[in-house]
């Protein structure tokens, strides 16, 4: 009923006895009063501006690490090509620095690696390894190609699985329903067969979790069985681990680099040389280990050990040390550029 309207027909009535009437209409008309008035309040509203959403117009990217005397892993170099992912690594000893690591992109994500060894008797030689992704878009294989000479980075030989040429071992992950990676298989040759010869199992707190908290490692007996050989248990702390992504898979480099015949190397993630073969494993770990304590009955040091963290006033390096001992301080350094 229009307003106009309700007012003159209660000013029609109010001239009547009917004190009941009187009540009833003055409450019709000012509920309605109410109404008309939210009504008009809604229509004119204007909804709540969303800020728009922007980038930082930099960002942090690690240029080189130089790795505890005493710790578990080597110092290492990195180039960057214009959208900032690693293309080049390579330690900065005498023996290594002309034997770089190269990293190639397929649809956004590492489709295989590179790694050059400089033979004093072949001169250059290259060897790759291959990723092979599942519908999760997870690595499900990684496959190895030996090394040869006279190539170059874009030899088609690197990255082809199809030639009949691929190495004989390789290594298999899988993955729980919420895409936990959960077991990492290396195959090899037993006798004439291929069949796992190592296992490594993921644990998480929780079926949601994304970082683990213990890792298992595995040999196989004559009757193929798995045979408990050593184990990691791990916490992390709030820091990213500070290779993670760009260098997730680099577990596999360690093998690539045996491969090439540069020899074993590895990311410093524990900086007291623990006698463990998982460590190399904590490449897969989003965020920085905060302890860890080793169990295994062959090792001479399987202490529980804390790890200490911190950046310098600029943010430009930052340090982990075992509990601040000299020799086990190992050194990142980040330099921030423009997107």
């Amino acid at each position: 009923m229009h307003y106009l309207a309700l007012r003159h027909l209660y000013q029609n009535l109010i001239t009547k006895k009917s004190t009941l009437m009187k009540i009833f209409i003055a409450t019709l008309f000012i509920s309605l009063s109410i109404i008309s008035c939210q009504k008009a309040s809604n229509d004119t509203l204007d909804p709540t501006p969303v800020p728009p959403v922007t980038k930082p117009d930099s960002l942090w990217i690690l240029d080189h690490v130089t790795a505890a005397s005493n710790g578990d892993g080597d110092s290492f170099f990195f180039e960057y090509d214009s959208t900032h992912q690693i293309t080049k690594f390579y330690m900065p000893y005498a023996w290594a620095k002309n034997s770089p690591c190269f990293i190639f992109y397929k649809n956004n994500r590492v489709s295989h690696i590179v790694s050059d060894f400089k033979d004093p008797n072949y001169g250059v030689l290259k060897a790759s390894l291959i990723l092979t992704y599942g519908t999760n878009n997870k690595v499900t294989r990684v496959n190895y190609k030996s090394p040869l000479s006279g190539l170059t980075n874009t030899s088609p030989y690197l990255s082809d699985l199809l030639d009949g040429k691929v190495y004989y071992e390789y290594d298999s992950l899988t993955y729980s329903a919420s895409n936990q990676l959960q077991q990492l298989y290396h195959f090899g040759p037993v006798g004439l067969e291929i069949k796992p010869v190592s296992l490594v199992k993921f644990y998480y707190p929780a079926t949601t979790d994304s970082v683990f908290n213990k890792l298992e490692y595995y040999n196989f007996d004559v009757n193929s069985n798995p045979v408990l050989y050593d184990q990691l248990a791990i916490t992390t702390n709030s820091y990213d681990n500070i290779f993670y992504p760009n260098l997730k898979y680099y577990c596999f480099v360690r093998n690539l680099t045996i491969l090439s015949g540069l020899g074993t190397t590895n990311l410093p993630y524990l900086f007291d040389q623990p006698s463990t073969v998982l460590n190399k494993y904590l490449s897969f770990s989003p965020k920085t280990i905060a302890t860890y304590k080793v169990t295994n009955n062959w090792g001479s040091y399987n202490n529980s050990t804390t790890l200490d963290y911190s950046y310098n006033a600029d943010s430009t390096i930052f340090t982990g040390s075992k509990q601040s001992i000299a020799t086990t301080v190992t050194n990142y350094y980040r330099i921030k550029i423009k997107r």
